[in-house]
């Protein structure tokens, strides 16, 4: 039955890397990856609503945001504007809209706050104009976006825990049922993914490393992941180009006496909680040390609904 209403509202869930291998680049400059990417239940909301006379869209973040700041990129570069219009090209026709964008993902953080608002952007569209583009179809138009946006298209629709591999275009569902609590510390450092992979590349003596896919899965599909066992081969880079990012994971973790991760590119940390009542205690403890925003979220729930 084709989709009646006029506007439509969808929530844009921010990814953690809970584990990340990086290959070498390739021929093109391109990093092969492999990782295990969740969606969290920190989101941005994207509402959208069809109409004969389009105005300016609103990016705002909310005033309840865990690190708000300042909306200084244009419009031009905004990533659900970008989606908007290249949609619109592949279908050779107007998709008449105003929209609006509540922020609560820091940008910058390494949660693909970015990535999440166009891929929300692909899925609202196709479903208010009753497009039935297939998934397979949206995913190869969202990675010309971004690495991370087709594991987010999947996100969205319920797919919330994957192995994500070959340059972010091959999406594999890794069903996780265990509740897992995160906290998520927020330092005011903008990681450039640029620079972080130019630091990964000079570290990269090697220059044939492979992905670790097989690392990956065997995390991905065991039963329960215990603290210890995130892992991250770009955090060295990522702390090489940012060494005070490296300073606060070091002291944190010495004062926590617990695994500190770093989510994708940076600059997120994040700690996996152990119970409800471990996971409280590691926040307090958490907050008052780095007196940074932090704050306790989980996975979503996993429910795909195509």
């Amino acid at each position: 039955m084709p989709f009646q209403k006029n506007s439509l509202t969808i929530k844009c869930p921010a990814k953690i890397n809970l584990a990340l291998s990086i290959g070498s680049a390739n021929q093109q400059s391109m990093h092969p990856i492999s990782s295990w990417m969740i969606a969290t239940k920190l989101t941005d909301t994207l509402e959208i609503q069809k109409t004969d006379n389009p105005t300016a869209p609103q990016i705002t973040f909310a005033t309840s945001a865990p690190q708000p700041s300042t909306i200084d990129w244009p419009i031009e570069k905004d990533l659900a504007h970008r989606a908007h219009q290249l949609l619109e090209n592949h279908i050779g026709k107007k998709l008449s809209i105003n929209w609006s964008l509540t922020k609560q993902i820091p940008t910058g953080a390494g949660l693909a706050g970015g990535s999440s608002n166009a891929a929300a952007m692909f899925v609202a569209l196709n479903k208010l104009f009753n497009l039935n583009i297939p998934l397979d179809t949206l995913s190869d138009l969202a990675h010309t976006l971004g690495s991370d946006i087709p594991f987010l298209l999947h996100a969205i629709q319920g797919c919330t825990s994957a192995i994500v591999t070959n340059l972010g275009k091959t999406i594999t569902p890794a069903p996780y049922k265990p509740t897992l609590p995160l906290i998520l510390v927020l330092p005011p450092i903008h990681c450039s993914t640029p620079n972080v992979f130019k630091a990964f590349d000079k570290q990269d003596t090697n220059q044939q490393t492979p992905a670790d896919t097989a690392r990956v899965t065997q995390l991905a599909t065991q039963p329960f992941i215990q603290q210890h066992q995130a892992f991250n081969n770009l955090a060295p880079a990522a702390y090489q180009a940012y060494p005070q990012l490296q300073k606060l994971q070091q002291e944190l973790q010495a004062h926590l006496n617990i695994p500190v991760n770093l989510s994708g590119s940076g600059s997120t940390l994040f700690i996996l909680g152990a119970g409800d009542t471990s996971t409280k205690l590691i926040l307090k403890k958490t907050q008052a040390f780095t007196n940074l925003p932090t704050l306790k979220t989980t996975l979503q729930r996993y429910n795909p609904t195509t």
